[in-house]
C-alpha cells in the first residue's frame, strides 16, 4: 500500500480508530528509538519536528523584520511592530 492510499484510508477512519492509529504510530517511533526529543503521553517529537518548528519561527521572524523594514537599533526602548 502506498503512502497516498494509506492517506486516503485515514480520511474514513473514525476519531476512535484514529487514535488508535496515533497510538499504533507513537508506539512505532519509540520501538525505533531514532531521534526523538520529547515522549509523553501524548506523542513523540522528534528532531524533524524541532528543525520543522524552527524554521517556521525563523521565517515568521524575518517576514516581521521585513514589514518593519530592519531589525530594531540596539538600546531602542520601542521594540513593537
Amino acid at each position: 500500500m502506498s503512502v497516498e492510499e494509506m492517506q486516503a484510508e485515514i480520511r474514513r477512519l473514525s476519531v476512535a480508530d484514529l487514535q488508535k492509529l496515533e497510538d499504533s504510530i507513537h508506539a512505532v517511533y519509540r520501538s525505533k528509538r531514532v531521534g526523538l526529543l520529547y515522549d509523553d503521553a501524548h506523542g513523540v517529537l522528534s528532531e524533524v519536528d524541532l528543525v520543522a518548528a524552527a524554521d517556521a519561527a525563523f521565517l515568521e521572524y524575518d517576514r516581521n523584520e521585513a514589514d518593519i523594514g530592519g531589525p530594531p537599533e540596539a538600546g531602542s526602548a520601542n521594540l513593537s511592530a
